[in-house]
């Protein structure tokens, strides 16, 4: 692996490989072989990228997307209360708000839209002392397709930042201000509130599955926000909004939007 001349506020170095099965397994394994937290795996390409859905795969063709895991210290995230998955959303929107006049809505619990496709991929893993981050956004895509090779459609479409923005960036020039903007969002107090106030549907009428999917149990109500510890809060017209923390929002599947399901293992 290639060692980038990257800053890195977590303390270790940015390795660089062309091609890998994922970033978060080579991260993983790197840990094993006793390598310290702080560190982040970047590559070029994806041969195995895995959504946090199971049966998922993000794909990308090579120099089309910024793909990295970042090893994280179990400390600099045990306790804080946040869920990692969405501060590493929201520091993505905070990256992509710099670089353009996009504002990124966050689809909950970690999907990022912009014009309602889908530009990123999040997954997040914990293992030992290491709390570890994969992170996959689509920079340079000029089309994408409806479908994935595994026959997965989307209710949301996906895009990239040249598609939604018309600027072309070269994705490993990205990286350094997305690590920062993580540093910055893990330290961030009010991190639960800028994410209610990018939340996609907040104020609007929503219907969703409570917990276990395969269990059909429908809870209506109006999108209020997010709590302080994640949590999606819901008014169903019973007083205090109702605190829901394993759902999934129901959406129409889709239609005419242009785009695959995206969602990486890094």
């Amino acid at each position: 692996m290639d060692v980038l001349g990257c800053s890195n506020p977590f303390g270790g170095a940015v390795y660089y490989e062309p091609v890998v099965d994922s970033t978060m397994h080579r991260a993983r394994v790197m840990v094993s072989e006793g390598q310290k937290p702080g560190f982040v795996v970047v590559a070029g390409f994806q041969q195995s990228g895995r959504c946090r859905i199971s049966g998922r795969r993000w794909e990308s063709a090579p120099g089309e997307s910024l793909m990295f895991t970042v090893a994280l210290p179990k400390d600099r995230v045990v306790g804080r209360g946040a869920p990692l998955p969405m501060i590493a959303a929201l520091a993505l929107a905070t990256l992509i708000e710099q670089k353009t006049t996009l504002h990124p809505l966050l689809k909950w619990p970690n999907d990022l839209l912009l014009d309602g496709k889908k530009v990123s991929g999040i997954l997040c893993e914990s293992y030992g002392a290491v709390a570890a981050v994969g992170i996959g956004l689509n920079v340079a895509q000029k089309s994408l397709p409806l479908e994935s090779r595994e026959g997965n459609t989307s209710a949301f479409g996906a895009t990239s930042l040249l598609l939604a923005s018309g600027m072309l960036f070269e994705p490993l020039s990205l990286l350094p201000d997305l690590l920062a903007a993580l540093d910055a969002a893990l330290s961030d107090p009010l991190w639960h509130r800028r994410c209610s106030d990018m939340l996609y549907l907040r104020g609007e009428e929503i219907t969703l599955l409570d917990g276990d999917p395969n269990v059909d149990r429908r809870v209506s109500g109006r999108l209020v926000g997010i709590g302080r510890d994640g949590e999606l809060l819901l008014d169903t017209g019973s007083g205090e909004p109702d605190a829901f923390f394993s759902a999934e929002i129901l959406f129409p599947r889709a239609r005419d939007s242009e785009g695959a399901e995206g969602g990486p293992e890094r």
